[in-house]
């Protein structure tokens, strides 16, 4: 996460979360949606943008821990990276994605260790 210079916090429909923003003078803009009173099994998510306003990725955790499915993507907004997580630890599918769309990376990967390269 960039320095930031501006925080700020909107309550959700859900009473329990906020959802706080990050500014940046170059206006780079990151967004989370996290639980008030923090507990070890409260999933939370993560998204981020370019300056431009383009979505740069979006990531999950679970007991602070990357969980889930993590997605990126180019400057020019085509998906340039998909990653499964599991408890802390790759587990699952990755793609690597050039900006034109073409998958240049494939493997698979189980509780962190890389299994096979398909691509």
């Amino acid at each position: 996460m960039p320095t930031t210079d501006i925080e700020v916090d909107l309550h959700t429909e859900n009473p329990d979360e906020i959802y706080r923003s990050y500014f940046t003078k170059n206006e780079a803009l990151a967004s989370a949606t996290y639980p008030i009173k923090y507990t070890e099994d409260i999933p939370y998510s993560f998204n981020e943008w370019y300056s431009s306003g383009i979505f740069a990725s979006k990531e999950s955790y679970v007991n602070g821990k990357k969980h889930g499915v993590f997605y990126r993507y180019h400057p020019n907004g085509t998906l340039s990276t998909i990653e499964h997580y599991k408890s802390g630890k790759i587990h699952g599918i990755y793609l690597l994605i050039n900006k034109f769309g073409r998958t240049v990376q494939k493997k698979y990967y189980v509780d962190g260790h890389l299994v096979r390269n398909i691509i």
